[in-house]
């Protein structure tokens, strides 16, 4: 469960609690469970200045999975931008992979399966 999981998950329990409710704390759960916007097993290449659905995922993941998205203002509205492009660059340096903005089949692979050692829950 990345750091950001755990603080939301924290975050939910203890509003939760003070409005009187109950709270049940599922398993880790996969990106899957929070970024939908195409099949895990659909990866297509996204690049720069497109708009659909798998620019959505991508970014859903950058946010959710990379710690990227912590501190830096990736927003999930499909459109591939500057933001996005910052949080592709900051994935593929992260895991020594080509630093050329695309999200292809390395990108994804670190997408979905995060080196977290490479977040930065601390910026």
């Amino acid at each position: 469960m990345t750091e950001f999981r755990r603080r939301m998950a924290a975050v939910t329990a203890s509003a939760a609690i003070a409005l009187g409710g109950v709270v049940a704390l599922a398993p880790q759960a996969s990106a899957d469970v929070f970024c939908s916007y195409i099949p895990d097993s659909a990866r297509p290449y996204v690049y720069p200045n497109q708009n659909n659905d798998a620019v959505k995922q991508a970014q859903c993941l950058i946010l959710f999975e990379s710690g990227f998205g912590m501190n830096n203002a990736v927003q999930i509205d499909g459109k591939y931008g500057q933001q996005t492009y910052d949080g592709v660059i900051w994935v593929q340096h992260c895991n020594g992979l080509s630093e050329d903005g695309i999200v292809g089949p390395n990108t994804w692979e670190k997408l979905y399966h995060p080196n977290y050692a490479c977040q930065r829950f601390d910026n």
